[in-house]
Formats: C-alpha cells, structure tokens, sequence
C-alpha cells in the first residue's frame, strides 16, 4: 500500500503476484510517499520515497522482504520522523505509527521493544537522553492508540549501534532511527 505523506491518504494498493512476487506502482512527483507490504505471520516492511523534487523519471527497482514473526525479529521504522535534535514527532510520522498499532492489535501476544537511535553528532549523554525521550514519544503514540503500556517496552541505544559508519550525512541519516523488535511471543 503506498501513502502519500504530506495529503495523508492511501493512493494505490495493490496485490504482488502470487508466484513472482512483482508488483508495479507509480509514484507520482512532488510529495514524498511511504510504501508498507505486508502478510499475515511477518512483520510489515516500511519504505520511504522522497520526491519533493527528484526530477529523475527512471524506474525504481526495490525487492521488499518480510521477517517472519518470531522472537527478535526487527524492523526499521523508516517513516518516523523528528525535527533535528527534537522528540516530538513530526505529522508525517502518524500513518506509520497507525500502522505498527493495527499490526500489535491484530497481534496482542506480543511484547515489543522500541529502540531509538542516534548518530554520533553530540556528545553520548546528550545522544543518550535524545534516543529515550524518542522511543518514549513513539510509546506515548501507540499507548492513545489503545496499546497497552504492558505490550511496550523502551530502550535508548544512543549512537552505539550504528548501521553504517557515521562518516556521512547520508550514513548518519540512517543511524538516526526507530526500531521496532520482538521481545516476546506472550502465550
């Protein structure tokens, strides 16, 4: 299903081939999207497309794949968005927050743990502090969405997990993250 992220809304939805597994969408120019895939018995996949003012027209190739749930499985959640060195998130960051409270309510056995992320601009207090505040924000969104405190645990991980070396903004663009884990499959 693809959102687009500035109107709020779902514009196309579609159905992977039962056997290839291709899909086709078109993403028009000037907004930037968020694309979810999912299936019953896997964690959903999120994507981010920003094309504000790509004036690129070629096709975008992306092979999506889903984790099954199981314990520690993990996601990024790539459409949450903070204002720089801030924790209250940004609008754009409801649709994907809407999405991982359908997915714990379809769900409720199980317990998760929301980390936030930082990259190393700062010093590691400051990273410390900023990553919590973060996860407790995306914590305070589900808890209104009717998710139990229970179900949801907090963890801020500074920057000393980083996915890529933080020697780009690009690279540091990615270590500033949410994810989102399994911690346990309640009975």
């Amino acid at each position: 299903e693809l959102y687009n992220l500035g109107a709020k809304k779902s514009v196309s939805k579609v159905f992977s081939d039962s056997v290839s597994g291709q899909y086709l969408m078109v993403l028009p120019g000037g907004s930037e999207y968020a694309l979810y895939v999912e299936k019953a018995g896997y964690l959903f996949n999120s994507q981010h497309f920003n094309f504000v003012s790509d004036k690129n027209y070629e096709p975008v190739r992306k092979d999506v794949s889903l984790e099954p749930v199981h314990e520690n499985a993990a996601i990024i959640l790539n459409n949450i968005f903070f204002a720089v060195d801030k924790f209250e998130l940004r609008p754009e960051s409801y649709t994907e927050l809407e999405k991982v409270a359908a997915f714990l309510l379809q769900n409720p056995t199980l317990k998760i743990e929301i980390g936030g992320h930082t990259d190393n601009t700062g010093s590691e207090p400051h990273n410390q502090q900023l990553s919590e505040k973060r996860a407790k924000s995306v914590a305070d969104f589900l808890n209104s969405q009717a998710i139990s405190k229970n179900q949801v645990q907090i963890k801020g991980y500074g920057s000393k997990k980083p996915l890529l070396p933080n020697t780009s903004e690009e690279s540091r663009q990615q270590n500033r993250r949410i994810e989102f884990r399994i911690v346990a499959l309640k009975p």
